[in-house]
C-alpha cells in the first residue's frame, strides 16, 4: 500500500513534465541558466569535482557544467524531457540519464564510470524541491546526502512567493506548488549536519509578478 502512494506522488510531480514537455523546454531555455551567477561560486574549477544535477529537465544547468569544463551527469525522470533537452543539446546525450531521486538509490544501476553513493563532489538541484510533498523532504535531502562525499556541496533553488499568495497551488501545466519559508528547509539541512555557505533572494527570472527565488549553497559535513 505504502509503495503505490509513494509511485502516486512521484506521478504527480513528473507526470506534469512529460504531457507538457516541449512548452516548459522553451520557458526555461528562454531565461539564462542560474549556474551564470552561481556555477563557479559554488563549484571549484578542479578535475576532480564531478557534478550531478538532479531534475535536469531541459538540460540548461547540464549544458552550462560540461560547457564550463566540469565533469557532470544528469538526471531526469521524464522521458519527454530527456528528448527535448537532447534536441537542445545534443552533446549531453552521454551524461544525462533516465531515473527518479531518491528511487535512484535503491533501483538505479549507476554506469561504472559515474561516481555513484559517497561520490559526488557537488549537486545541483534547480526549481525541483518546491514540487515535493512534505512527507518526501526529509528523505529526498537525505538522499542528496547519501551521494554528497565530505564536504561536497549542494545547489538549491527555490521560490518562497508567488503571485498565487497561497502555501499550495497548481499551475496551468498542472504542476503542484508547496512554497515554504526558508526555515522549514533549513532545520532538515541542519538536522543532517549541513552548513550553509551562501544565500540569496533574487527576482523571478522570467518577469513575473510577486514572485521571487531562494538560491542556497550547503555544504556536506566532514566524516
Amino acid at each position: 500500500m505504502g509503495k503505490s502512494k509513494k509511485s502516486s506522488l512521484n506521478s504527480k510531480i513528473t507526470d506534469p513534465y512529460s504531457t507538457y514537455a516541449e512548452e516548459l523546454s522553451k520557458r526555461y531555455l528562454s531565461v539564462p541558466s542560474i549556474l551564470e551567477d552561481w556555477g563557479t561560486l559554488s563549484f571549484p574549477q578542479t578535475d576532480d569535482f564531478p557534478i550531478l544535477d538532479i531534475g535536469a529537465g531541459s538540460g540548461r544547468e547540464l549544458a552550462w557544467l560540461i560547457r564550463h569544463g566540469y565533469t557532470a551527469s544528469g538526471i531526469e525522470a521524464s522521458p519527454a524531457m530527456i528528448q527535448q533537452a537532447l534536441i537542445a543539446y545534443p552533446h549531453i546525450k552521454e551524461h544525462l540519464f533516465q531515473g527518479r531521486f531518491p528511487d535512484l538509490l535503491i533501483d538505479f544501476s549507476w554506469p561504472a564510470h559515474l561516481p555513484g553513493e559517497g561520490g559526488w563532489a557537488g549537486i545541483v538541484c534547480c526549481a525541483l524541491i518546491q514540487h515535493i510533498p512534505d512527507n518526501q523532504l526529509f528523505d529526498f535531502f537525505f538522499g542528496a546526502l547519501r551521494l554528497l562525499r565530505a564536504n561536497g556541496r549542494l545547489l538549491i533553488s527555490y521560490p518562497t512567493e508567488h503571485e498565487e499568495n497561497t502555501r499550495t497551488y497548481t499551475d496551468e501545466f498542472e504542476r503542484v506548488y508547496y512554497l515554504r519559508h526558508p526555515q522549514q528547509y533549513e532545520s532538515i539541512f541542519l538536522q543532517l549536519g549541513f552548513m550553509n555557505i551562501n544565500s540569496a533572494n533574487s527576482a523571478d527570472n522570467m518577469g513575473r509578478a510577486h514572485t521571487s527565488w531562494n538560491t542556497e549553497i550547503w555544504q556536506a559535513p566532514h566524516y
